[in-house]
């Protein structure tokens, strides 16, 4: 795999790896589950968990029993009592660009490739099929004592930042047309 932008120095390339359209994943884990007759309860906030006899979830709406409850948490993981203390929620946000395959064919990026650095705060980013470049940064906003509020969600401000980023680690990218944020 090539990128030329003169902030890349040395890399590591891993063949055998791959990268995961999150939408894609998790529609296909409901597909199966349904398949495989299980009962998925989208929407129900989790207010409580009792763990011992039969799992028993408490939810705004009343009580769901299930001979195993699995949680699909992410960030909010860190509300529970046993994790709050081991998980610190850090928000990553991505900008994507406007398709734009001349740019990607003067840095020599045409494979697609994905490429993360291995900073505490990363930057990850991708070409895709369409031509556009996704560029994401972690370390926007931490949620002090797992109090996941508004800043976790999209932040214009955040936008801006992550764009400044991908500026400074791939210059090519600069005054390209940012159309996507999230």
């Amino acid at each position: 795999g090539h990128i030329d932008q003169p902030t890349h120095l040395a890399g590591a390339w891993e063949p055998r790896t791959a990268t995961v359209h999150p939408a894609h994943l998790v529609r296909g884990l409901r597909r199966v589950a349904l398949e495989r007759g299980v009962r998925i309860y989208e929407n129900s906030p989790m207010l409580g968990l009792r763990r011992t006899g039969t799992p028993r979830v408490r939810t705004p709406d009343g009580e769901i029993a299930a001979g195993t409850v699995a949680l699909a948490l992410n960030a909010w993981a860190a509300g529970i009592p046993e994790l709050s203390r081991a998980i610190v929620p850090v928000t990553s946000d991505i900008v994507a660009t406007a398709p734009d395959h001349a740019l990607l064919e003067r840095m020599r990026w045409t494979r697609a490739e994905a490429i993360a650095d291995a900073r505490l705060m990363v930057h990850y980013y991708q070409a895709t099929r369409d031509g556009r470049i996704i560029f994401g940064k972690g370390g926007g906003s931490l949620a002090y004592r797992a109090r996941i509020g508004e800043t976790f969600h999209h932040a214009p401000r955040r936008a801006a930042w992550v764009t400044e980023h991908m500026h400074r680690i791939l210059p090519a990218t600069t005054g390209a047309e940012i159309t996507h944020s999230w």
